[in-house]
């Protein structure tokens, strides 16, 4: 999972870095956080850690929800996060 840096939208960077390592064959995800770039959201430019956090969580819950995926063992649980 790779994140931007806190603020940017998916195109500045994670995008970018994800296209490249999809390309190589790894599983990739890049989003806009809550309230920033093509995300839903009433209220618009918000930067919260708090709220980034739980998007960053969420990205992970789906990518471990994709058909035939399966975390590598040295992927620490969600437990140990």
């Amino acid at each position: 999972m790779i994140s931007g840096p806190f603020g940017a939208v998916k195109e500045q960077v994670a995008g970018l870095y994800a296209q490249t390592l999809a390309e190589r064959g790894f599983v990739t995800l890049a989003f806009d956080p809550s309230f920033t770039g093509e995300s839903g959201g009433v209220v618009r430019n918000v930067a919260s850690p708090d709220i980034f956090t739980e998007d960053f969580s969420a990205a992970v819950d789906a990518i471990g929800l994709l058909p035939g995926w399966t975390a590598p063992a040295s992927a620490p649980s969600a437990s140990a996060a």
